[in-house]
């Protein structure tokens, strides 16, 4: 790990209704500084007081949708990811309590919105371009068009990544003759059970 990257973490919070489960997300306020706008997982920054970076997501979670830590069973963490924004990012599983009455910060959130994990392995509902890194290395960015907001960059990645791991998804369009994943880090199993 570089120096210079920040620790963040993120949960990517699942729940089983009508016989399928589906994943949570957020929509940060355009008032935000950093990445407004944007769909994304409830979580941020490590802050000192953080035990671990499980302790970072669910206190981010909490401030951010009103999550309490009690209805969250962390299930394990994802690859590292590092944002362009120089952030390590830990994402962590976790499956949540439903129904929830959540009550997001009207300072960050602009809203929380969930989608089908049915609609998300639906390939025919994700596009993909390629971001060139240097002149020789490419990695595909994904986005969802399927859910209330489309789901992209960092967060669309993380989804992917997700499917992959649990699912042994893969978009038809993705060719690992040409593309890499650079920001991703071999560390799913060494943080897995981190916090538990």
């Amino acid at each position: 790990m570089r120096p210079s990257l920040a620790e963040a973490a993120v949960l990517i919070p699942l729940f089983a209704l009508e016989d399928d489960l589906h994943m949570l997300f957020t929509l940060r306020s355009t008032n935000l500084s950093r990445h407004s706008g944007q769909v994304s997982f409830p979580g941020g920054g490590r802050q000192p007081e953080d035990r671990d970076r499980l302790a970072t997501a669910l206190r981010e979670s909490y401030e951010e949708i009103g999550l309490l830590g009690r209805h969250v069973e962390p299930l394990g963490a994802l690859d590292d990811v590092i944002t362009i924004s120089d952030f390590l990012v830990t994402p962590y599983v976790a499956r949540i309590d439903w129904p929830l009455e959540l009550l997001p910060s009207a300072d960050e959130i602009a809203d929380v919105f969930t989608v089908p994990l049915s609609r998300l392995l639906d390939t025919s509902l994700w596009s993909i371009e390629e971001r060139r890194v240097s002149s020789r290395r490419f990695y595909p960015v994904y986005r969802f068009l399927g859910g209330r907001h489309d789901v992209w960059g960092v967060t669309g990645n993380m989804v992917v990544h997700f499917l992959e791991v649990v699912f042994d998804w893969g978009h038809p369009a993705y060719d690992p003759s040409r593309l890499s994943l650079p920001h991703l880090s071999s560390t799913a199993q060494a943080r897995a059970g981190e916090g538990t």
